[in-house]
């Protein structure tokens, strides 16, 4: 509920109210970090799921020692994802990384889907594969914002496929699946409650490739490695550019009423 659930050394606190949490002497960042470690290690590593971690089910608490606590609450919704499909989900997502198509399309189909690249897209919030090939990019700039019947018949059509493949990527999601993708939504949504302190994608992306049974040589594996940390590195040099970028953007420029908030929709691209 984010009140405290008793006082003194062991009080407790629900992460609904992250201001109460911060009050409390909690760091966001250290908490997050717990979070999402938690959780990623359940999807890719013991594959025993809490599939409704919303903010009130995980309490935050510091022991005898002063040390930060989670306790995660509610267990009455749990999947279990038989080994090969936890296998085939770690590789999914360390592939999508490091831009290994062949492999998110053969991991894709061990999951039951029909659309590799639009559960890519979903999962990521950026273009992959066919779904860049077919300007879904675009979508989010002029071409989102041109009125359908004003596109061209070639545009409309990809707008409807593109419809499609999305609708159908999440109807058709096994029961598993879905409540995987559940949990990364809600884990996902607490992390921008903090402001985004933790870079979930690369923290989730770490125990996913260590849960990846991948038969790889030396080099092949080196050759992994090196596209994981450049395409983090990448990502930070990006992001850092884009917090300037927002900085700027915060003391420069005068915000009109009813513009979209800058800063809140580059949060969530980053969480």
């Amino acid at each position: 509920s984010g009140e405290s659930r008793s006082s003194g050394i062991n009080a407790e606190y629900g992460l609904v109210d992250t201001e109460k949490v911060k009050a409390a002497g909690h760091d966001g960042k250290e908490i997050m970090t717990k979070v999402i470690r938690i959780f990623s290690e359940q999807i890719f590593r013991t594959g025993t799921i809490h599939s409704d971690p919303h903010p009130g089910n995980i309490l935050v608490r510091k022991n005898k020692s002063g040390k930060l606590e989670v306790v995660v609450i509610d267990h009455g919704l749990y999947e279990r994802l038989p080994t090969q499909y936890r296998e085939a989900f770690a590789s999914f997502w360390h592939s999508v990384i490091i831009d290994d198509y062949e492999e998110v399309q053969r991991s894709g189909k061990l999951l039951g889907l029909n659309y590799p690249d639009m559960m890519a897209t979903l999962l990521f919030f950026k273009p992959y594969g066919k779904m860049k090939e077919m300007g879904f990019g675009g979508m989010h700039g002029e071409k989102r914002r041109k009125k359908f019947e004003d596109m061209t018949e070639e545009e409309k059509k990809k707008v409807e496929e593109i419809r499609h493949m999305g609708h159908d990527t999440l109807d058709s999601l096994p029961k598993e699946l879905a409540l995987v993708f559940r949990n990364i939504r809600l884990i996902q949504g607490i992390n921008l409650s903090f402001g985004v302190p933790v870079n979930r994608v690369r923290l989730m992306a770490e125990i996913a490739v260590r849960n990846s049974k991948k038969n790889e040589d030396f080099i092949t594996n080196l050759k992994s490695q090196a596209k994981f940390e450049w395409h983090f590195f990448v990502l930070d040099v990006r992001n850092w550019i884009l917090s300037w970028t927002l900085w700027f953007y915060s003391w420069f420029v005068k915000k009109e009423e009813g513009k979209v908030d800058v800063s809140q929709a580059a949060l969530f691209l980053k969480a």
